[in-house]
């Protein structure tokens, strides 16, 4: 709010309430591009088959030899169509001729149909004060407090079987010999209790409530006969290791309401017994990918446009998210005129924001569908054709599944707090001629915590609980505003949060009959826990001018600012042990902008800078929030996920030059060129190097400190790779362009016509950076030196060409305008994966039984030079 100057000793205040509420819904379509969309990427086969496969179910009537002896295992990973098999792998340069581990076919991995509900309440209130204290003082404090309170619920349905991959060696040639502990190892969702500690979370897995009593008196042998239970003290004691059950262990649980996967399916007491010959039921329902059946396939350009496909995973989801943002700011401002032509402003102020969210989840689930799924994108428009296969609207054909089905709970609680102070010298040399010069300093805090479930998986199904899904859910029409194609998927059941938390009380946070409820945050050490402090201090000095060149008017402004930026982070590693991460750099940020006027009312103006944006602060958090070391005395192998507090901002050489014509009043006709040369940009990037490479020495040591088993030790001693997730500098590029823009006030047109405005604006860019696809390696160990990979690719997010237009009509008593837009299709996501070495297994010739070959494949999911394909495209 702008106010006059007031008299010596007056003040003046005000105050302002303002609100507003909203409520939505949004039919929606939306498929995300990731790594897991390349046919064979995260699909690799677990056992010794040959030739080795990575993607969907093998041909009908393909025998593996003695890799795959258990006629389950054959069944599942086999059916597909032939010729539909062979389109996935049509040879350069999607994959190798003879191969079937390493195609870069591209194909609809996460395709979802969803209806989005949103309500929010917003509440605001600003105050302002103003004291006018002398002649050249004045002092101005500002207040601000926001509330925002949102409520997202999504219903969505999607194939899930086709991102997952559950194969098992093990499972593949399972016969009718497999102790019953032997068995359940096999099987998801697998309950270990815990005491809990400082470091990790408790985990009940029904003693609490149930003892060591066994759920059922009675079990199956390793004969496969029914004698008394003989419970496994290691699936419910904690502190107790398997290697101490007794040989004779053929039961894992005591809560009767919520079994062990392996007493769920295995156990002839159990609700969701299924007869079998090898006590392995239902585990082959769980393998993901490997089992689906490929029906009809259509290739174009390396993508899958057309998919029939059977034996399919489905998923029917509700996840609501309820948070509330408070936000509250303060500031004071006080300016002073030392002389006439030399003043000072002071500003200081702080800001704290405050979220706090809650979040669920429930789902449905239907494995192994025996109907084809349809997914067609032949047709173009902003929705393929999707059918399911099977009536989705039925709870019929709907049910949770042991073992897999989550239900999720969490909290999150974000603070942020920003405090600044800054002061501006301004000296007025001459009428012509002025310095600026100041100085400031500015701090930024994050810190987040977040309370979930130690484990999403350990839940009762319907079953267990007496009920069905038709009790417990409700249907949601889709398609309200969307181009639906025909025989499209227009409803489908959902599971309802109220019901499940009326059903299982859920959010008890508590340890009730049907299992544990409690939310901790030391989940994976409390990796979502961390906090980063960055401290930024500038000073900077800038000459203004007015002068004339050629005897016309020439104005402009030349300076510097040295920016000085420290980051302090503190997070965990997966075992709760505190790690700490830092970084300083310095800026030296020069600036000119020159305006000329060769003649009246057209200006050029010229422009140079350089400039940088700090990373996001919650990219710079220590966390590692994975970490898998090989405890098998294997030199490669090793992952982990981790923050980077050593992470450079973003960076930039800008020259910007245009001509402006101001024809009539209110008119312009505009021509604008620009180039950013960028020096650096953060990435995200998955690569492979020794832990030192990316990980300071405290950090190291605190991982060392967490791991007892030798191999591991010795992994680390080594300094073996890990193949790492990690946001990275990026070397550079540019964008480049030029903007045409013409305004004008069409007064000159008759009767009510002459109150019109026009806006007409076009943005043409062409831009190119080098993406990340491995940073390389140094020499580790047994293993050579890798150079840098990198690949080039447009400016995420940035439209090469896009047209924007506005007709506006205004009078002094009516005001309205009409807008439209156009962007043309922009790159959305690239590399989609990263790597350098080529898909699939990396020994040669391939021998899925060589040292190198088990090496090799957890390397080979994880990384990829089909990261060079084409990236996901978005209108």
């Amino acid at each position: 709010m702008r106010r006059k100057p007031s008299p010596t000793g007056r003040w003046g205040c005000c105050c302002r309430p303002h609100g507003a509420r909203s409520k939505n819904a949004i039919d929606q379509y939306r498929r995300s591009a990731g790594q897991s969309d390349y046919a064979y990427r995260g699909s690799t086969w677990a056992g010794n088959e040959n030739p080795q496969r990575a993607g969907f179910a093998a041909p009908a009537g393909t025998g593996f030899g003695t890799a795959i002896t258990n006629p389950d295992a054959i069944a599942a990973l086999t059916g597909s169509n032939p010729d539909a098999y062979a389109k996935l792998y049509p040879g350069a340069p999607f994959n190798t001729p003879g191969r079937f581990d390493n195609s870069t076919v591209r194909f609809p991995a996460l395709p979802s149909v969803e209806q989005q509900d949103v309500e929010y309440q917003r509440l605001g209130l600003t105050a302002s004060y103003q004291w006018q204290i002398g002649d050249r003082t004045r002092l101005s404090i500002d207040g601000l407090y926001s509330r925002f309170k949102n409520r997202s619920t999504i219903a969505q349905v999607q194939p899930v079987g086709l991102n997952r991959n559950n194969t098992n060696a093990v499972y593949n040639t399972a016969g009718n010999n497999l102790t019953p502990s032997a068995a359940r190892a096999l099987y998801p969702g697998i309950c270990a209790p815990n005491a809990g500690s400082a470091l990790v979370p408790a985990q009940d897995c029904g003693q609490q409530l149930y003892g060591t009593t066994p759920a059922f008196s009675t079990a199956l042998n390793a004969q496969g006969q029914l004698v008394a239970s003989v419970l496994a003290p290691s699936a419910v004691v904690p502190g107790t290791v398997a290697a101490g059950d007794p040989a004779a262990s053929n039961i894992f649980s005591t809560n009767p309401f919520n079994l062990d996967p392996y007493d769920y399916y295995n156990n002839p007491n159990s609700v969701g017994y299924i007869p079998s010959s090898n006590r392995l039921a239902y585990r082959g329902s769980l393998i993901g990918r490997p089992s689906v059946r490929l029906q009809d396939v259509n290739v174009t350009n390396g993508s899958v446009d057309y998919l029939v496909a059977s034996n399919v995973d489905f998923r029917s989801a509700v996840d609501q998210s309820i948070y509330t943002t408070k936000f509250k700011q303060a500031s004071l401002q006080l300016d002073h005129d030392f002389t006439d032509n030399f003043r000072a402003v002071f500003i200081g102020g702080m800001s704290e924001s405050t979220n706090d969210t809650e979040g669920t989840l429930v789902e449905f689930n239907r494995m192994d569908s025996p109907g084809n799924f349809v997914f067609d994108a032949r047709g173009g428009g902003k929705m393929p054709l999707m059918d399911l296969g099977f009536d989705a609207a039925d709870p019929n054909n709907w049910d949770t599944v042991k073992g897999f089905s989550a239900i999720r709970r969490y909290l999150r609680y974000t603070k942020n707090t920003y405090k600044q102070g800054k002061i501006d010298f301004d000296w007025r040399v001459n009428p012509d001629f002025s310095i600026g010069f100041g100085g400031n300093y500015r701090e930024y805090a994050f810190s987040t915590r977040q309370l979930e479930r130690n484990n999403d998986l350990l839940n009762p199904t319907l079953r267990e609980a007496g009920t069905r899904a038709s009790a417990v859910g409700q249907v949601v029409d889709f398609g309200q505003g969307l181009d639906v194609p025909e025989g499209s998927l227009t409803s489908f059941y959902v599971p309802s949060i109220a019901a499940f938390d009326q059903l299982f009380d859920f959010t008890c946070n508590c340890v009730n009959k049907w299992g544990d409820w409690r939310l901790t945050d030391r989940r994976n050490g409390g990796r979502e826990n961390f906090g980063v402090l960055e401290k930024d201090t500038g000073v900077y000095v800038q000459f203004d001018w007015t002068s004339e060149l050629f005897g016309r008017p020439f104005r402009g402004n030349a300076g510097t600012r040295i920016a000085i930026t420290d980051v302090t982070s503190n997070g965990t590693t997966p075992a709760g042990r505190g790690i700490v991460g830092s970084n300083r750099y310095t800026d030296f940020l020069p600036s000119l902008n020159a305006v000329f006027e060769p003649v009246d009312d057209l200006l050029v103006r010229l422009g140079a800078s350089r400039v940088m944006a700090r990373p996001l602060l919650g990219n710079l958090s220590p966390s590692i929030t994975g970490l898998s070391i090989p405890n098998t005395g294997d030199s490669v192998g090793a992952t982990l996920t981790i923050g980077n507090p050593r992470l450079n901002p973003f960076r930039s050489t800008n020259l910007d030059a245009s001509i402006e014509w101001y024809f009539a009043p209110g008119g312009l006709l505009s021509i604008a060129g620009f180039n950013k040369q960028i020096s650096s940009f953060p990435q995200t990037i998955s690569f492979s190097g020794p832990l030192s490479q990316f990980a300071d020495a405290a950090t190291i040591e605190a991982i060392r400190a967490q791991i007892t088993n030798p191999a591991q030790l010795a992994y680390l001693n080594a300094n073996n790779p890990f193949v790492a997730r990690q946001f990275a500098d990026a070397p550079g590029g540019y964008l480049r362009g030029f903007e045409l823009s013409y305004q004008q006030e069409l007064d000159f047109l008759p009767w009510y016509f002459k109150n019109l405005g026009l806006q007409l604006n076009y943005t043409y860019i062409k831009s190119e950076l080098s993406y990340i696809l491995d940073p390389g390696r140094a020499a580790s160990g047994n293993l050579a030196a890798i150079p840098a990979t990198t690949g080039a690719a447009p400016f995420l997010g940035v439209s090469p060409q896009s047209v924007n237009g506005t007709l506006a009509y205004e009078t002094a008593k009516f005001r309205a305008r009409v807008s439209v837009a156009y962007r043309k299709g922009y790159s959305q996501t690239y590399p989609i994966a990263g790597g350098s070495c080529a898909p699939g297994l990396q020994n040669s010739p391939a021998n899925p039984r060589s040292p190198a070959r088990r090496a090799m494949r957890r390397w080979s999911t994880t990384s990829s030079s089909a990261a060079t394909r084409p990236m996901s495209m978005r209108r």
